[in-house]
């Protein structure tokens, strides 16, 4: 009995040891033998060496162990060889530093964007320039064609739409796709007053040199005129597939005298009101029917055909633009220069909130959002998060006309005409 106990005794530290070994082979360590000690940061687990938390195995060697803390080691953090540029490794997790952002989403190379100069990242992860610098993350204006002296300005179609004049050559009506490219003349107006103003549907373009009305054909460039006004001046056009809305006014003070209405296949015209302001007509259209300030400074449009204030209008105005979807109303209290912008919404003609922008020369609604240059030859742009600038120095002198697309808005200054990525 005693021999079997013995025998028993003797296989079962047999196999224990051989367990032991078996066990332990994969991690190297065998309690008791010194030169299989155990690593640095390291355990075993089920036969297999595995680095504990917070360290990493960076150099391929077990013989050190996990030499590599990649919760705050830089150049392994979270991970080897994982390069927390411009940040600070913390957790495993690179944090970048104030400027700088991971906009490629990739571990390895950590904040790799500098916001500030970054072309196609500018001030913020994917803000493409599109061509232009960036400095001080704010993109600077790409030319998109010469211009002596560039006019309204109208983005349409896949094209910039703009006015030039040459006091030699005369007025002209342009275009440039909007990606740039090379201008296409549309129309030569021999020389006169400048061409102020033009407007694009999607058949025509509508526009007026000293007192004469013209449509351009789209795509033919047939240009045919359509209305006189020889008691003053033509100072602003609006237009739709089937009616062109003009606002005439004195050829002595250009202050807007009226409004009226143009067929724009035959010509044939008709008042729509003589009640309008003095200062700023601001007229818009909101899905083809007319909007304007009127003499007591309220917004008025067609009701049944016939004038009549606009239910929310404020008062007094000083200049207006509207879509499809919002009217934007700039109200200029009296013997005061604290300009307020009021957004109202057109489906339930409801004031949706009040923004507070720089002195203006240009308002674009675009949707929800409005563009405009101010004063400090900045592009600005407003959305309900709140307003901020997106290009400056991009005019030095004041400009009629402001286009936005998806992408950029565009304007004409000393580079000629001019895009800027929104």
């Amino acid at each position: 009995m005693r021999s079997k106990l013995a025998q028993r005794a003797a296989a079962f530290g047999v196999v224990a040891f051989s367990l032991l070994v078996t066990a332990a082979s994969g991690c190297q360590q065998i309690i008791g033998i010194p030169d299989r000690a155990a690593r640095e940061n390291l355990e075993c687990h089920d036969g297999e060496c595995a680095c504990v938390a917070g360290f990493g195995d960076c150099n391929g060697s077990l013989s050190d162990g996990c030499e590599v803390a990649v919760g705050t080691d830089q150049n392994n953090c979270g991970a080897c060889g994982a390069v927390c540029a411009n940040g600070t490794c913390t957790a495993g997790s690179c944090g970048c530093l104030a400027g700088f952002d991971d906009c490629d989403a990739s571990p390895q190379n950590g904040c790799e964007t500098e916001l500030a100069v970054s072309p196609t990242s500018c001030g913020t992860c994917g803000h493409d320039c599109l061509g232009g610098t960036c400095d001080a993350a704010l993109c600077g204006p790409v030319a998109l064609a010469d211009a002596a002296s560039p006019g309204h300005v109208v983005v349409a179609g896949g094209f910039v739409y703009y006015a030039d004049f040459d006091i030699v050559k005369g007025s002209f009506v342009r275009r440039v796709p909007v990606a740039g490219g090379a201008p296409e003349t549309i129309v030569t107006i021999p020389p006169a007053t400048p061409l102020r103003r033009l407007a694009v549907t999607s058949s025509f373009v509508a526009v007026f040199s000293d007192h004469q009305l013209y449509r351009i054909d789209l795509p033919s460039f047939t240009k045919t005129p359509l209305y006189s006004y020889a008691a003053g001046d033509i100072m602003d056009v609006r237009a739709t597939d089937s009616t062109i809305y003009l606002v005439t006014g004195s050829s002595t003070t250009f202050s807007p005298q009226e409004i009226v209405s143009v067929d724009a296949a035959s010509g044939a015209s008709s008042s729509v009101t003589t009640d309008v302001s003095s200062q700023d007509a601001g007229l818009s259209l909101v899905k083809g029917v007319p909007y304007w300030i009127d003499s007591a400074g309220t917004i008025s449009t067609l009701v049944n055909g016939m004038p009549a204030v606009w239910p929310p209008s404020p008062s007094p105005m000083f200049g207006l633009a509207a879509n499809d979807e919002y009217l934007f109303a700039v109200v200029w209290p009296p013997s005061s220069n604290d300009f307020s912008l009021k957004r109202f919404r057109m489906s339930d003609l409801t004031a949706v909130e009040t923004v507070m922008p720089a002195s203006y020369k240009e308002l674009a609604p675009v949707g929800s959002e409005v563009f405009w240059f101010d004063t400090d030859n900045q592009v600005v742009e407003w959305t309900e998060t709140g307003t901020k600038i997106l290009g400056k120095n991009v005019v030095t002198f004041d400009v009629t006309g402001i286009g936005v697309d998806e992408v950029a808005v565009y304007g004409g200054g000393p580079l000629g005409l001019f895009r800027v990525a929104r």
